[in-house]
Parts: structure tokens; sequence; C-alpha cells
């Protein structure tokens, strides 16, 4: 019965986790229009060829603040799941990075951006969120004797 609950609670940390990350990630980018009005979500134009015009002519720091917000939902995403999870397997953390990577290759795919910015937005998913399994896993009991 044991395991039953372990998965149980793993299955409820992921999706506890990604909303939260998701949830955080939404509100980084939101605080970023503010920073920013004029390149505010509310902002970006519906029709393709004046988005991708659009995206393309986003100054640095905007772009810089889409990385963070993203890194930044995986990276939460993490702590929680390392959390709910009592902190005894890595993999939590880093199955909540590969979900953001994920979307981040189905944001990339539907949104233009520039190649570069494409690039490392995908590197840092997986990094940021193993580090942070890394970080917060506690080792097992024997090994610290």
């Amino acid at each position: 019965m044991t395991l039953f609950y372990q998965i149980l609670r793993q299955f409820v940390a992921f999706v506890l986790a990604a909303a939260l990350g998701s949830v955080a990630m939404l509100g980084l980018h939101t605080l970023s229009g503010v920073i920013w009005p004029e390149y505010a979500m509310e902002r970006m134009p519906s029709d393709p060829v004046q988005l991708e015009a659009f995206l393309m002519e986003l100054p640095l720091s905007v772009q810089f603040s889409v990385l963070v917000a993203h890194w930044a939902g995986a990276i939460l995403g993490a702590v929680v799941a390392m959390l709910v999870t009592r902190r005894q397997s890595r993999w939590p953390g880093v199955a909540l990075g590969a979900w953001f990577m994920i979307g981040g290759i189905a944001n990339n795919w539907m949104l233009p951006a520039p190649l570069w910015m494409e690039a490392l937005d995908l590197v840092g998913y997986i990094p940021l969120a193993f580090g942070v399994s890394y970080l917060l896993h506690r080792a097992p009991e024997a090994a610290s004797s």
C-alpha cells in the first residue's frame, strides 16, 4: 500500500508543481508587461506577420525577461516537486524541467523569436531543474553516517 501512496504523492507533486510553476511564469510575464508596457502581452498583434515583426523587434532587456520568466517557472516547479515528494529522489524536479522544456518547444514552434533566444531558452530548462533537484535531494541516511 505504501507504493500506491508514493506514486500518488509523486503524481500530485507533478501536477501541483507544473501548475504553480506555470502561474509563476505567467506572473513574471505580466510583471514584464508592467515594466515595459509597450511590449506587454496584451499588445501582441494577432496577425502572424505583424506578430513576427513585433517579436523580432523586442529590446534585449525584454527578451531576457522572457527567458528569466520561463526558467523561473521551471525552477519553482522543480522546487515544489522536490518538496512535495520529500526530496527522496531527484527525478520529480528533472521531470518538471522536461515538462517545461516541452512547453518551451511548443512556444518556440508557435511564436517566432530570434534563433539565439529559442536555443538559449531550450538549453536552460533541464540543467536548471536538475541543479535545483541536486541541491534539494536528501542523501540517504546511511551515506551521511
